[in-house]
């Protein structure tokens, strides 16, 4: 499928399905020149060479004082997003408690992006292991390691492990500094597979 095939399939909503697929032409501004272009183009096989050589016109409108963040329309400055300001020069920061995340992916342990503080949040299942033998080994066993309400183990029978995967084939997509593992009880705690330089391990603590 060539790209005019796929610009004029979305723009027209000529899929086969629309699950995934919104036409847009029906929603574009069908009084601007840049509409009225693209229909041509696309229905009538009318296209615009851009002139490779040439001078670009000057603005008509005027500006004092000058712009900095942002371009002058009708003898007006227009503003960037955050600038304001007869001149656009004052910048105003976005309030970083108002982030939204939008279009994030599902909860996976190979995600990049990490929405939350706890990462374990974003783990694989546990996954189960006899001592010493391979991948998923101990998984005969799993009905034998009780869950607290939180779904960390609370007891392992002799000779299982469980481990999880966290950040795994994220190559690196991981935000730098000191990670804190917490627990309660007794046991064992092992890495592997990480890029871990240095664990220092205390009580109920690593």
């Amino acid at each position: 499928m060539g790209i005019q095939t796929i610009m004029y399939s979305q723009l027209v909503g000529a899929f086969t399905t629309s699950r995934d697929i919104v036409p847009l032409l029906a929603y574009l501004n069908q009084t601007t020149p840049a509409w009225t272009a693209l229909y041509q183009s696309l229905f009538n096989n009318r296209t615009t060479i851009l002139p490779t050589v040439g001078t670009v016109p000057a603005n008509p409108f005027t500006c004092s004082p000058t712009c900095k963040w942002g371009d002058c329309v009708n003898n007006a400055c227009s503003c960037y997003a955050g600038y304001s300001g007869s001149d656009c020069s004052t910048y105003t920061p976005p309030n970083v408690q108002n982030k939204i995340g939008m279009n994030l992916q599902g909860i996976v342990y190979w995600t990049t992006q990490h929405p939350f503080i706890d990462l374990h949040r974003e783990g694989s299942a546990w996954v189960y292991f006899i001592v010493s033998q391979g991948w998923s080994s101990g998984a005969a066993y799993s009905n034998q390691v009780p869950l607290d309400s939180n779904g960390y183990p609370t007891y392992l029978p002799p000779g299982i492990q469980v481990g999880t995967l966290m950040a795994r084939d994220v190559l690196t997509h991981y935000d730098n500094g000191t990670y804190v593992i917490l627990y309660d009880g007794d046991g064992i705690l092992t890495f592997g597979m990480y890029d871990v330089v240095a664990v220092r391990y205390g009580v109920g603590r690593v």
